[in-house]
């Protein structure tokens, strides 16, 4: 939108400068918005700038609070100027979003989309056509923060919904609609839109979490689309907090409740964004899955009880289908261009079907095992194998950090009968996790309790690989710390370790053969799949660097680097007692600075697991790095580094309370594609130490990132630290 000239004309600080007359404009008075304000402030924008001189006008109002538009009047004569906005404080993005933009929506032909019933989002309120949103919804044309026990968090996000972008856009398209006389005009910008594509129709089964992978391609180079998967079944209105829902709105349009620090800022911290860069959502969101905080399990969420208030929101906001039905879903792409800026959408359907859900039932209860044990994992089929969901098979996948990732596969593809007895890898872990995923399908479980892995005597057979390469950083098991280090000199001639055959996926070394101290004789160090197409090595590194992590007077306390290059903000992610929190960190000066208030289950733990992610720009690449929160420090220190004779030789120490493994991160050049490897090297009695050749194309420069995620047990918070190294 773009202000029109005059428009200082139009600044009514008193009611005698409305302009009617000379005197206070009928019906209009500096407290509130009503319906005599509209026809008040369409007579006086017509005479203070001219009936065709402007396409919408709206009023602002340092009043009592609230809203109100015509509907779809944009471009029409004698209603063009139908809106207006009041607020005691109108500033930031709860005035921003939740009244202005709201209001300007509906002036542009959007309906409100919650489906609850409680407070103001019953009466006349709701539209059922449009009413996409569990409870009070959260987009902008959703009535968040004023709907009682339908609320789904305090403020809007500043998204509108996939059906508000529809009716809108059809809206503009047919020449602001009937009775217009201003058509509007036609730019063409040298921007397209993306071509978005999502996954095919499938059947699965009821109460049962699923993941849904969608992508998009852009002809124009640099764009840095975005993705969000909404769902779009409108239906009866119901409560938030109903647990019979046959039809209508079970997922809000963000996976978990926003809890903007100051919503009087603009942009407000801790806002829902848009910023998912690989098109994929599970539903309900993985944190809640991992806390079994769903209606999977008994096909009901709490309603009263113990369960804190935040954690029924969460489970009736993101309610899995518990009978027959037919639900749709959309993927809308972004490249947030300014000025012109492309946005498409598909749709894809998923027919529920069945009685029960698909179910882990191992690991149910908190355990211990030893790692390279062998340990059964059982699920409940629930008739999936069979038509209508005619899923076959199943991927066993395993996690060590509490379900943030699952990159290691137990199993890729055994028969989907219920058991299957898999090896735990020997990398120590108080947060082991198991999933069970349909293959050629989107449902899923996961073991609802974390397993502990202890040290075991010897490596245990290597799980299953992931052909797929949907995970091209694995944590492979940790060797055995038992050997001492050893000195850079003793490293072999790289002659006698020939470079694989890079068309062979057979021939590179398990990660778990270098780091124990012993030169590696099996060949160079694996190589990690590239993440980075051709041509993005010319982007700068983000080199995300946290300097300061803990948990001190109940608030997470972060300081970080990353490149000045870097700006915008970092999305953060922080688990601790089953519960993550989101929310987003500014970037400033090439710092990222921030202490967070933690509540409820968060506020009682000393430790938890932080992830930082920056998404990356035209001139930055994406990064992320994930550590724990604690109160003692890990004093991560690298001694010495060195690539001599085509091979690469670290050694460092850490406090000796520190258990487990520092992981290593190489990054290099192949030409233009830049490579990454990772892999675990042993901690022994406050050192640790990594010796291996490495492939041509690494033997001329690498970074070096040196990683201890933190340890729980010894309340040991993560460190980081990096460094280039040369030849010499």
């Amino acid at each position: 939108l773009v202000l029109i000239d005059r428009n200082d004309k139009l600044n009514y600080d008193t009611d005698a400068k409305f302009l009617l007359g000379g005197g206070a404009g009928a019906g209009y008075t500096t407290a509130q918005c009503t319906q005599a304000t509209l026809l008040a402030n369409q007579r006086a924008t017509d005479a203070a700038v001219g009936a065709a001189k402007y396409d919408i006008g709206h009023l602002i109002s340092a009043g009592s609070g609230g809203g109100i538009a015509g509907l779809g009047v944009v471009g029409r004569n004698g209603a063009k100027a139908e809106g207006c906005t009041s607020a005691p404080d109108p500033r930031g993005d709860s005035f921003a979003i939740d009244y202005f933009a709201h209001e300007v929506g509906h002036q542009f032909g959007a309906n409100h989309t919650f489906n609850g019933t409680v407070g103001n989002c019953g009466s006349s309120n709701r539209n059922g056509a449009t009413a996409v949103e569990p409870g009070s919804g959260s987009s902008v044309m959703a009535y968040a923060g004023i709907c009682g026990a339908d609320d789904l968090q305090g403020n809007s996000d500043p998204w509108f919904s996939q059906r508000s972008i529809a009716e809108i856009q059809a809206y503009v398209a047919s020449k602001q609609g009937p009775g217009a006389t201003n058509g509007g005009t036609v730019i063409v910008t040298a921007n397209h839109a993306p071509e978005v594509s999502v996954p095919a129709g499938r059947t699965i089964p009821p109460r049962t979490p699923f993941t849904l992978s969608g992508n998009a391609t852009d002809p124009d180079a640099g764009s840095a689309l975005v993705y969000l998967w909404e769902q779009n079944d409108a239906g009866a209105g119901a409560t938030l907090l109903s647990n019979a829902k046959p039809s209508g709105a079970l997922f809000r349009q963000f996976g978990v409740a926003a809890v903007e620090q100051d919503p009087k800022q603009s942009p407000a911290l801790g806002q829902n964004l848009a910023t998912a860069a690989d098109g994929t959502r599970t539903f309900p969101d993985m944190a809640q899955v991992i806390a079994d905080n769903t209606n999977a399990r008994l096909g009901t969420c709490p309603t009263a009880g113990s369960v804190p208030i935040a954690a029924r929101v969460e489970c009736f906001s993101e309610y899995l289908p518990t009978s027959a039905r037919t639900l749709h879903f959309r993927l809308t792409a972004r490249d947030q261009v300014l000025g012109g800026g492309g946005e498409s959408s598909a749709d894809t359907v998923i027919a529920v079907s069945g009685s029960t859900p698909f179910r882990v039932t191992s690991q149910a209860a908190a355990a211990t095992t030893a790692g390279g044990s062998t340990t059964a994992v059982t699920w409940a089929v629930a008739g999936t194998a069979a038509l209508p969901v005619l899923a076959t098979s199943v991927r066993i996948r395993y996690s060590v950090d509490g379900g943030l990732t699952f990159p290691t596969v137990l199993a890729e593809r055994t028969a989907n009968d219920g058991s299957r007895t898999v090896s735990i890898p020997n990398t120590p872990t108080t947060e082991g996790r198991i999933k069970v995923e349909a293959v050629g399908n989107y449902f899923f479980d996961v073991s609802h309790a974390d397993l502990t892995v202890t040290p075991g005597s010897a490596p245990g057979p290597d799980p299953d690989p992931d052909p797929t390469g949907s995970n091209p950083d694995p944590d492979p098991p940790a060797p055995d710390p038992g050997t001492d280090p050893t000195e850079l000199g003793s490293v072999p001639d790289p002659a006698q370790t020939p470079d694989p055959d890079p068309a062979s996926p057979t021939t590179a070394t398990p990660a778990t053969d270098v780091g124990s101290g012993a030169a590696s004789t099996g060949g160079p160090l694996p190589v990690e799949p590239s993440s980075t197409p051709s041509g993005e090595a010319a982007k700068f590194p983000a080199k995300i660097r946290v300097l300061r992590a803990g948990i001190e007077g109940g608030r997470l306390d972060v300081l970080a680097e990353i490149t000045k290059r870097a700006s915008g903000r970092v999305q953060v992610a922080y688990r601790s007692g089953g519960v993550t929190k989101r929310f987003a960190a500014p970037i400033e000066d090439g710092r990222i600075r921030f202490k967070q208030r933690l509540v409820g289950r968060n506020a009682a733990k000393t430790t938890g697991i932080f992830t930082l992610t920056y998404a990356g720009d035209d001139d930055v690449r994406s990064d992320d790095l994930r550590l724990r929160a604690a109160n003692r420090r890990a004093s991560l220190r690298r001694a010495d580094s060195k690539i001599a004779r085509g091979a690469l030789g670290i050694v460092g120490t850490i406090s000796k309370r520190a258990r487990g493994v520092v992981r290593i991160r190489l990054e290099y050049l192949d030409g233009t594609a830049l490579e990454r490897r990772s892999f675990n090297v042993p901690i022994a009695d406050g050192k640790w130490s990594l010796l291996g050749p490495l492939p041509a194309a690494a033997r001329g420069e690498v970074q070096l990132s040196i990683q201890y995620t933190g340890d729980e047990r010894v309340r040991i918070r993560g460190e980081q630290t990096s460094k280039r190294v040369r030849p010499g």
